[in-house]
């Protein structure tokens, strides 16, 4: 009997060894087509976004038409690592060229089930994990490139960075003709200012074959400039002349590991240059024909209406008592029109750009004065205000 007992958890033995063979037969059988990687990307702030949507804010593809990504895979049989986007790092650290990603359109996803296209397809490794990492847009006047810090470092290794030196913003204002909504858009042409963006570090295993979701945010700061007037001249015509925003640094560098939003004082990751590279630096609006009056207020409510002036990218700064804010306009009335200038320290409203931010200072032209209202929103998921006392210009 113990005989039969032995036979029989032999022979167990063998048909569990046999079921396992097959297992991994059946593994290195499969016959199912390799899964390229592909990608979904949104902006800071979105929680899910419409994937595909270059009209939907919460998407990338609204700003940006190109990003560069890094990506890395980790074996989990022997914990080699692979460099399978961007320039590879496994010989030599230091800052690398990063893989092209193009938004191919509105219309279904044609790159694997991606809206995102890039050359050489790339497979998902199910026995490795992988790291991404990303910037926009994707143009040779970005200086921003993904830095290493040793040979064979995964992405996101503490010491590797996002940097860029030098860097220097033209004054481009999105609002060349005044209207009454913010373009947020449109800071993405070569040779011009160009709306600098990071991705987060994301984690993937290589049996995830859903696209990677690349979120990114902004790392500028934006101003904006917005005059409205009062019920109490709504019977007259006012037009704005010149806006101008004045004795800001306009060349910057950039090394990412240094934001810290959370200390006190809260960090830069942006260090201004001591000299401008153009001393003319200037954030302007100008009149030209056929632009806008200021509108009258609401017809029952009389809110003021509003029409942004100025929409500039600025390097994240401190803002000294030499930085100036100038609105020169023209308020007629009848037969009579009458000029006026009027000039604010900036630092009256704002003590600092700083990164990821959007600020809006408002101004309300009246008939004895002009106020106005200061706030910041962040371009990822903080807020701040400030109140500014009413200024006469009388």
């Amino acid at each position: 009997m113990k005989k039969s007992y032995l036979m029989l958890a032999a022979a167990a033995t063998i048909l569990a060894s046999c079921a396992q063979n097959e297992q991994i037969n059946s593994d290195l059988k499969d016959n199912t087509e390799p899964s390229v990687i592909g990608f979904s990307s949104f902006s800071e702030k979105a929680s899910k976004a419409d994937n595909g949507d270059n009209t939907n804010i919460l998407n990338l593809e609204y700003f940006h038409n190109k990003f560069a990504v890094y990506a890395t895979k980790q074996s989990q049989v022997d914990n080699s690592v692979e460099y399978v986007f961007g320039g590879s790092a496994a010989t030599a650290a230091g800052a690398k060229e990063g893989t092209v990603c193009t938004y191919t359109g509105n219309d279904n996803p044609t790159f694997y089930g991606s809206n995102w296209s890039y050359t050489d397809p790339r497979y998902w490794d199910k026995q490795a994990g992988y790291q991404f990492v990303a910037y926009a847009p994707a143009l040779a006047s970005n200086p921003l490139r993904y830095s290493y810090v040793a040979a064979g470092s995964l992405v996101g290794a503490a010491g590797n960075d996002f940097t860029a030196a030098d860097y220097v913003l033209t004054g481009k204002n999105l609002q060349a003709k005044a209207t009454a909504a913010a373009k947020n858009k449109g800071f993405n042409e070569n040779g011009q200012d160009l709306d600098l963006m990071t991705s987060e570090i994301q984690t993937q295993l290589g049996t995830n074959h859903a696209d990677v979701q690349l979120t990114f945010r902004h790392i500028l700061s934006k101003v904006n400039v917005l005059i409205g007037k009062t019920e109490n001249i709504d019977d007259a015509d006012v037009k704005i002349d010149e806006v101008t925003i004045t004795n800001l640094k306009d060349k910057g560098s950039y090394v990412e590991s240094s934001y810290d939003n959370n200390s006190t004082p809260r960090v830069s990751a942006w260090t201004p240059a001591v000299t401008n590279a153009n001393a003319d630096y200037i954030l302007k609006y100008e009149y030209s024909d056929g632009e806008p009056l200021l509108p009258h207020t609401a017809a029952t409510t009389k809110a003021v209406k509003y029409l942004y002036f100025i929409e500039s990218l600025v390097i994240p700064q401190e803002i000294t008592n030499a930085s100036k804010v100038t609105i020169k306009y023209h308020v007629t009335n009848g037969g009579n029109t009458e000029g006026f200038t009027y000039s604010m320290n900036l630092n009256d409203a704002f003590t600092e750009f700083f990164d990821r931010y959007n600020y809006n200072l408002i101004f309300t032209i009246g008939p004895s004065v002009i106020t106005f209202d200061a706030s910041a929103a962040a371009w990822a998921d903080e807020e701040y205000s400030t109140e500014i006392p009413y200024i006469s210009n009388n």
